[in-house]
C-alpha cells in the first residue's frame, strides 16, 4: 500500500495518531493546492483556515472538508454553539512526521504550532522516498518497503477495565510477513483472548487492537499482548508486552460546575481513581485540557472557550457541463360549480294575506299534483337561511345560497343556488308551481317569479392519458398513465421506456384550466431528465387524452427549462464481448469486464490522468462527458475483445469500437463578472457603500477581500479559493445535473469585538466587525456567463450561489458540555460523567452614571446582557491606572437580569477605568483572559468644589436663576444642584462656574450642593436663605431734587429682611437700603444728572403707568416742571426685584433768590413770599416746622 504526500512546501509534514488519524498543519495552502494528501481507511480530520477542527470521512481535499463543515454546522454550531479543540502540535494525539533529503522521520516539536525537522545521525526510523510519477509533478511516495524490526511498543499500555481501548502496537518483527497483499488481517492476542486488528498501516509500521474487558480475561490486572502479522494463530510474537487495567473512572462532582464561554474557569474534579498522574486529560465534550493531579480523588482543569466562531460563506460561480431538460405535464379540467338562478319580477311585491309567496319543485320532482319534492311556501324576500333550510332536504349536501335584491325594485330579489362541485343534474333546473292551489301567490303590480340554470356544472377529471417519446426517429408509448398518478409512479412508468434513462420527477400546484389552484381534480408533474442518456434539448413527450375523462379534460405539456449540455459521447459495447479497454489520447487504461459499471469505467480514466471525464450508463451504452466542455471526439477510442477457448487456450482477438456524438456541445463555459452585496437593516447609514465594484470570476483572493473590505459595513476578511477540474472535487451541491467550471470563494469574517446594543451610530451593530451571525451576502449574478442551473420548473435560472458554511456565534450563547476524564493519555475517557454549563459571558452594554469622584461610593447602573446571579456576582474595575492595573472588585449590591447596582470603589487619580461583570472567577484571571470587548467604562475624576453661591437667597416660589462658581465641571445631562432635598437641573456655563434655577420651596435656611453625576453632591459651606415673598405697599416721598442726593425715602411693604443683600433700585440705579422693620426699610435716592430731564407735566407723571395711581393728585397741567420718572423696586437678595410698579420723581433742584421778608412774629401768620426757579409742589420750612406752599 502506497500513500502520497503533496509536496506544496520546503518541508512535507503529515501526522499520524494513535488511530490512524491524519492531521494537516493549519495552512492555507494546504486546503488551496493540496491535491491528495493521504487516503486513510478510518476517518480525517483537518482544520480549514484556523476554524475549529472538523471529522470527515473521505479523502483530504476541499470538497471534504466542506462536507465536513456541513456536517459541523447542522449538529453543532447552530444548537449549542459549539467549538472542537484547535490544531496543535502538542496534542496528545499528533505524531507529526517529516521527509528530508529522502529520509521520513519523526519531527521535534516546540510549541503548538512550531516543529524542527533535524534527523538524529543515529536515526534509524528513516526509510526511503522513491520518485512518482503522477498526475501532479510535485507528488511523491514512500517505497513499500517493511519497517525495521523493534521491540513492541504499546500506545497506550494501560485502560480501563471495561474494555474498548484503541491501542497502537509499533515494532512489527515479523518482517516476512508483513505485507500489505496479505490475505489475511493481523491478529492481536490479550492474554488468552485472540482477535484481529482493527486498523492496518503497513507503511508507517504499526496495528491497532482494541482491548477486551477484564471480565474475559478472569479479571487480571494486567495481560500480556503479543502479535501476529500473518493472521495466523502460530505466528504470533513471544514479547508478550505488557497492558495494564485501569479501575474505571467516575466523576462524581464539579466545582463550580458552570463557568463563561471565555473559558478559563478552574474546575476541581472530584471522582476517581485518578492514577497516572501524568497522563490525565479532561475532555469537555471533544475539546481536551491537559488536567493537573492533586490526588486519587481530585484533579482540576480549567474550562477552555466555548464561544466566538466566525462566520463563513461560501461564494460560488459555475457553469453546468450538462443541465438538464425539465418538462411539465399538466392535467387540467373545466372545474365549475352548477348554478340554478330564481329571481322575482314586478312592483310593490308582498305575500298574500296568508303569508304565501310562491313555491319550488326539485329536479326530478313533480309539479303536477300530486307534487313531489317541493318547497314550502316561499315568501316574496326569503332569507338566505330560509331559502337553504327550504331546500336542504331536495338537494345535495354543501349546496349554498346567496341572495341579492335586484336593481329594478326593492321589492324583488335574486336567489343563486350553488351546488357543491363535480355534481350536476345535467341540464335540468329548479321549477316553479304555477298551476293549481301551489301556484305562486305574490300580490304586486306584473307579481311573478321564474327559475333557470345559469351555470352547468362540469364532470370531474378521471380515466388515464398515455405519453409518447421521440428517440431517433422511433416513438415508445408508455403504458396508461392514471390521471391521479403519485410522482414515483409517474416516474416507474416514464423509465419503463428504451429512450428515458433517469428522471425526477416533483409537484408544485395542482391547477384548472381556469388558473385556479385550489382544485384537487387536476394534477401536475414536473419531470427532469437527468441523465447523459437523455442531454441536450430533447423532444417534448406528446399525449394521447383520448382515454381522459372529465369537462373539456386535457394534458399540456411544456417545456418549463431547456436542457443544455457539453458534447457527450457514446459507446455500446455488446453482450458478446468479453472485455473492452478504454484509450484516452493515446493512454491506454486497463482492460474491464464485460458489464463493469460506471464508476469502474470512470475510475480507470481517471487513473489516466482524466479526472473531468464523467460516465454514465444505461444498459449496454456508456456515455462519456467532460465536464471542462473538452472535445473527447479525436482523442476517446474503444476496443472490444472478444475471446473464446481454442485447443485448451484461451484466445482473445481486439477490434475498435465506434464511439458517437451522441448530444452536441449546447452548453456555455463560466466567464464574465459579479458584485456582491453587504444587506444593511433598516434605514441605517443611508450613505454607506454596500455594494462592491465588478468582480471576476476568476479574480483572486486578495482581489475579492480588497473588494470586500472596501464597503461600509464589511470589516477584515480573509479568502480561501477552490477550483478543479475533477469531477469530484471543490464541487457546488446542485439539486440535479453536473457541474461544469466551477470558482469558490470562501468568505470568513474575522470578528474583532462584540456588537453593541447603545451606541451614536446604528450602522455599527451591523459590521461584521462584530460579527456574530451575519446576514447573507446577496450575490449579483446578472453578468456571470455560464450555462445556469435550476432547482425546479417553478425556481429562477442560477449560476451563482451564496451559502453560509459556518453560522458565526459571538459571546451571547452558552451551553452545556460533558465533561470526562481520561487517564491513558486521551485514549478512553470515563463513562460516568457529569455536565459542566457554560454561561454567555455578562456583556457591559451601558454604566451609569459613567463617572464619578475619587472619593467612590458612586453606585453604579450597569446593564447589558447575559446577567445571571451566577455570573453576575461582582463589578470588575480595571485598567492602567495605578490603583486598578491589577482590578478591584465591587460586590453586587442589586441584582435584575438586565440591571445590577454596584458601588464604586475610591481611586487614587482620575482615570479611565474598565468595568466588567464576573461570577466567581478570579479578578487576574478575567484580566489576563482579554475580554475588553465586553466591558464597559467609568471615569474617576477630582471631586467638586464650591466657592461662591450667587445670590444666597432667594423667594420660596422659585425660579431665581443661581450662579455656582468652583469647579471642576463639565458637561454632562447629569449635572444638577440640590437646594435642602429638592433636585434641579444645571447648566454648565464653563469648568468654574454653573447656573441652576431655584425651585419652589419652604422659607428657612438649607444647604445647596452639586452633582456632576446625578449622585456624588458637594455641599457649600454656607447655607441658602428662602424667603417668603417680597411685597411693597407704598413709599415716601414720591419725589426729590436730581443733583442734591440723598432723599430719604421711606419703603413700606412686607417681608424685608435684614441681610447685606437688601437694595433699592430707582430706574437702574441700585443702592443699599437700610432695615428698620420687616414692613419698613429707608432708601437714599442717588443722583442723577441734568441733561436726563425733561419737561413734564405733574397730572402725567403715574405709578404703574395708570391714571388711577397718580404720583400727584391734584395736580395742574400748567406750569410743566423739569423733571424725570424712574420705577423703583426692592429685593432682599440683590438680584429677585418686586415688580410692585412704584414710581419715583426726580425734579430740578429748586432755587431761592428771594424772600419778601426776612423776618416775621414768633408766632407766625405773615405770609412770606419767596422768589426762585423750579418750584413745584412745596413745603415751606422755617427752623424745624415746614408747612405747604400756595
Amino acid at each position: 500500500m502506497r500513500f502520497l504526500l503533496s509536496a506544496i512546501l520546503p518541508i512535507i509534514i503529515w501526522s499520524t495518531t494513535t488511530a490512524d488519524l491524519t492531521l494537516a498543519a493549519n495552512n492555507k495552502d494546504a486546503i488551496n493546492k493540496t491535491r491528495t494528501i493521504i487516503i486513510v481507511s478510518d476517518k480525517t480530520w483537518i482544520s480549514f483556515n484556523n476554524a475549529p477542527l472538523v471529522e470527515i470521512d473521505d479523502e483530504l481535499h476541499p470538497l471534504s472538508v466542506e462536507d465536513a463543515y456541513n456536517n459541523y454546522t447542522l449538529h453543532y454550531n447552530d444548537s449549542t454553539r459549539y467549538q472542537v479543540q484547535p490544531f496543535s502540535f502538542l496534542s496528545p494525539y499528533v505524531d507529526p512526521l517529516c521527509v528530508v533529503d529522502g529520509k521520513a522521520f519523526r519531527a521535534n516539536v516546540y510549541g503548538s504550532f512550531n516543529i524542527s525537522c533535524s534527523p538524529a545521525d543515529d536515526d534509524d526510523y528513516g526509510y526511503p522516498l522513491v520518485d512518482w510519477t503522477g498526475e501532479d509533478d510535485d507528488e511523491i511516495c514512500l517505497e513499500n518497503d517493511p519497517l525495521v524490526p523493534k521491540d513492541l511498543l504499546l500506545q497506550p499500555n494501560h485502560g480501563p477495565q471495561s474494555g474498548g481501548t484503541r491501542v497502537k502496537v509499533s515494532g512489527i518483527i515479523n518482517t516476512e510477513t508483513s505485507s500489505s497483499s496479505s490475505d489475511q488481517l493481523p491478529l492481536c492476542r490479550f492474554g488468552n483472548e485472540t482477535f484481529p486488528a482493527i486498523e492496518v498501516n503497513w507503511n508507517s509500521g504499526y496495528i491497532v487492537c482494541t482491548s477486551p474487558p477484564s471480565s474475559s480475561t478472569g479479571f487480571a490486572s494486567s495481560i500480556k499482548v503479543d502479535i501476529s502479522m500473518a493472521g495466523d494463530v502460530d505466528s504470533f510474537t513471544d514479547i508478550g508486552v505488557i497492558f495494564q487495567y485501569d479501575t474505571d473512572v467516575v466523576i462524581k462532582s464539579l466545582r463550580p460546575a458552570s463557568g463563561p464561554v471565555t473559558g478559563g474557569t478552574l474546575i476541581k474534579v472530584h471522582g476517581g481513581p485518578f492514577q497516572n498522574r501524568d497522563e490525565i486529560i479532561c475532555r469537555f465534550d471533544e475539546k481536551d485540557v491537559i488536567a493537573t493531579y492533586h490526588d486519587e480523588n481530585e484533579v482540576s482543569c480549567v474550562s477552555p472557550i466555548f464561544g466566538w466562531v466566525d462566520e463563513v460563506q461560501r461564494v460560488s460561480v459555475f457553469s453546468m457541463a450538462n443541465s438538464p431538460e425539465i418538462q411539465t405535464i399538466s392535467a387540467t379540467v373545466d372545474d365549475y360549480h352548477e348554478v340554478h338562478t330564481c329571481q322575482t319580477f314586478g312592483e310593490d311585491l308582498s305575500d298574500d294575506e296568508l303569508g304565501r309567496g310562491f313555491r319550488l319543485v326539485a329536479p326530478g320532482g313533480s309539479i303536477e299534483y300530486p307534487l313531489t319534492r317541493h318547497t314550502r311556501w316561499l315568501h316574496f324576500n326569503e332569507s338566505v337561511e330560509g331559502m337553504e333550510d327550504a331546500l336542504s332536504d331536495l338537494l345535495p349536501g354543501g349546496f349554498y345560497v346567496n341572495r341579492t335584491r335586484t336593481t329594478s325594485s326593492q321589492s324583488t330579489f335574486k336567489w343563486d343556488i350553488v351546488l357543491p362541485k363535480t355534481f350536476t343534474y345535467g341540464g335540468e333546473t329548479l321549477h316553479v308551481v304555477d298551476t293549481g292551489g301551489g301556484a305562486v301567490k305574490l300580490k304586486g303590480t306584473n307579481a311573478s317569479v321564474s327559475c333557470n340554470l345559469s351555470q352547468m356544472g362540469t364532470q370531474r377529471l378521471g380515466g388515464h392519458f398515455k405519453l409518447s417519446f421521440f428517440e431517433n426517429g422511433s416513438v415508445e408509448e408508455t403504458r396508461p398513465i392514471p390521471y391521479n398518478s403519485t410522482n414515483e409512479e409517474m416516474k416507474l412508468i416514464l423509465e419503463e421506456l428504451n429512450g428515458i434513462d433517469r428522471v425526477f420527477v416533483d409537484s408544485s400546484v395542482t391547477l384548472d384550466s381556469n388558473g385556479a389552484t385550489d382544485n384537487d381534480e387536476a394534477f401536475q408533474w414536473h419531470v427532469t431528465f437527468d441523465s447523459l442518456k437523455n442531454s441536450g434539448d430533447i423532444p417534448l413527450l406528446i399525449a394521447d387524452t383520448s382515454p381522459l375523462e372529465g369537462s373539456n379534460a386535457s394534458i399540456n405539456i411544456v417545456e418549463s427549462k431547456k436542457g443544455a449540455s457539453h458534447a457527450v459521447y457514446k459507446v455500446d459495447v455488446s453482450a458478446n464481448v468479453s472485455r473492452f479497454r478504454i484509450t484516452i489520447a493515446g493512454a491506454e487504461g486497463e482492460e474491464l469486464i464485460f458489464g463493469a459499471s460506471a464508476e469502474e469505467v470512470m475510475e480507470s480514466i481517471h487513473n489516466l490522468g482524466r479526472g473531468s471525464i464523467v460516465v454514465e450508463k444505461y444498459r449496454s451504452e456508456y456515455y462519456f462527458l467532460d465536464i471542462m466542455g473538452d472535445t473527447l471526439e479525436n482523442d476517446l477510442h474503444v476496443d472490444l475483445f472478444y475471446c473464446e477457448d481454442s485447443d485448451g487456450s484461451r484466445v482473445c482477438t481486439s477490434e475498435p469500437q465506434d464511439v458517437v456524438t451522441h448530444v452536441a456541445d449546447s452548453a456555455t463555459t463560466l466567464d464574465g463578472d459579479f458584485s456582491l452585496q453587504y444587506p444593511s437593516k433598516g434605514d441605517s447609514c443611508r450613505t454607506c457603500r454596500h455594494s462592491t465594484n465588478r468582480i471576476s470570476v476568476f479574480a483572486t483572493a486578495a482581489e475579492i477581500e480588497a473588494a470586500l473590505e472596501e464597503l461600509s459595513l464589511v470589516s477584515d476578511v480573509d479568502v480561501t479559493i477552490t477550483e478543479s477540474s475533477h469531477v469530484r472535487r471543490y464541487k457546488v451541491p446542485v439539486r440535479s445535473g453536473i457541474l461544469g467550471v466551477n470558482r469558490n470563494f470562501y468568505i470568513r469574517f474575522v470578528q474583532q469585538e462584540l456588537s453593541p446594543s447603545i451606541h451614536d451610530d446604528e450602522m455599527i451593530s451591523y459590521s461584521t466587525y462584530f460579527a456574530g451571525d451575519l446576514p447573507q451576502l446577496i450575490i449579483n449574478r446578472d453578468n456571470v456567463r455560464g450555462t445556469p442551473t435550476k432547482d425546479s420548473a417553478i425556481s429562477e435560472e442560477y449560476n451563482a450561489l451564496v451559502t453560509e458554511i459556518v453560522k458565526g456565534a459571538d459571546l451571547n450563547y452558552g451551553g452545556s458540555v460533558e465533561l470526562s476524564v481520561s487517564i491513558n493519555g486521551g485514549a478512553d475517557f470515563s463513562k460516568r460523567n457529569t455536565r459542566f454549563e457554560y454561561n454567555a459571558i455578562p456583556i457591559v452594554r451601558n454604566v451609569l452614571p459613567a463617572h464619578g469622584s475619587t472619593y467612590g461610593g458612586t453606585k453604579i447602573k450597569v446593564t447589558g446582557d447575559n446577567f445571571s446571579k451566577d455570573s453576575a456576582q461582582s463589578c470588575l474595575f480595571w485598567g492602567s491606572g495605578v490603583s486598578f492595573i491589577n482590578g478591584t472588585a465591587s460586590p453586587v449590591l442589586s441584582y435584575g437580569m438586565a440591571e445590577i447596582t454596584c458601588a464604586v470603589p475610591a481611586a487614587m487619580e482620575p482615570q479611565l477605568v474598565s468595568v466588567s461583570i464576573i461570577g466567581s472567577e478570579g479578578t487576574k484571571q478575567w484580566i489576563e483572559s482579554g475580554w475588553t470587548k465586553t466591558a464597559g467604562t467609568f471615569y474617576y475624576h477630582d471631586p467638586i468644589e464650591i466657592t461662591h453661591v450667587t445670590p444666597n437667597s432667594a423667594e420660596t416660589t422659585g425660579g431665581t436663576d443661581i450662579m455656582i462658581q468652583g469647579g471642576t465641571f463639565f458637561p454632562d445631562e447629569r449635572l444638577s444642584c440640590m437646594f435642602g432635598a429638592k433636585v434641579v437641573p444645571a447648566l454648565f456655563v464653563n469648568p468654574r462656574e454653573v447656573s441652576c434655577t431655584t425651585p419652589q420651596h419652604a422659607a428657612g435656611l438649607y444647604s445647596v450642593s452639586v452633582t456632576q453625576n446625578g449622585q456624588d453632591y458637594e455641599e457649600f459651606r454656607s447655607s441658602f436663605h428662602f424667603h417668603n415673598v417680597l411685597r411693597v405697599d407704598g413709599i415716601n416721598p414720591v419725589s426729590g431734587p436730581s443733583r442734591t442726593a440723598g432723599t430719604n425715602v421711606r419703603v413700606f411693604g412686607e417681608n424685608f429682611v435684614n441681610t447685606t443683600s437688601l437694595l433699592c433700585r430707582f430706574g437702574s440705579v441700585v443702592v443699599p437700603a437700610i432695615f428698620h422693620r420687616s414692613s419698613e426699610i429707608h432708601c437714599l435716592s442717588p443722583p442723577i444728572h441734568d441733561s436726563e430731564l425733561s419737561w413734564i407735566e405733574l397730572p402725567d407723571q403715574t405709578h404703574n403707568g395708570t391714571s388711577s395711581n397718580e404720583v400727584f393728585p391734584s395736580s395742574h397741567f400748567h406750569p410743566q416742571y423739569l423733571g424725570k420718572l424712574v420705577s423703583f423696586e426692592v429685593a432682599n437678595n440683590g438680584h429677585d426685584f418686586t415688580n410692585a410698579g412704584f414710581s419715583f420723581l426726580y425734579q430740578k433742584d429748586i432755587q431761592v433768590h428771594t424772600l419778601s421778608r426776612e423776618e416775621g412774629p414768633s408766632n407766625g401768620g405773615k405770609p412770606v413770599f419767596i422768589g426762585g426757579s423750579h418750584f413745584g409742589k412745596i413745603s415751606c420750612c422755617l427752623s424745624a416746622t415746614c408747612m405747604s406752599s400756595s
